[in-house]
């Protein structure tokens, strides 16, 4: 997760939202109001929030706001057993 992720997180999670969720243009209006007043850094937190799901868009158009969540992979290399071989993944479970 990324500092550029994280400020965008806080920028949308300050957001009053509703239930039926928020336009692109309220949410423009009100990122101005926090001192966003560039159009490449709007446009940056957009990108940012949607592609890490903090917001997310509805068929009507209207965004709505999931949060970052924190992301932790397995790492498998660090396992305290072997990670299993194909044949037994594919094998049945009893």
């Amino acid at each position: 997760e990324t500092q550029n992720m994280k400020e965008a997180d806080d920028y949308f999670k300050q957001y009053p939202w509703t239930a039926s969720g928020a336009t692109y243009t309220d949410l423009d209006k009100w990122l101005r109001t926090k001192g966003v007043t560039s159009n490449r850094k709007m446009k940056e937190l957009f990108d940012i929030a949607k592609e890490a799901r903090i917001i997310y868009q509805t068929e009507k158009r209207k965004y709505h706001y999931n949060g970052l969540k924190s992301v932790n992979f397995i790492d498998t290399e660090n396992l305290p057993f072997a990670p299993l071989s194909e044949d037994e993944k594919s094998a049945p479970p009893f």
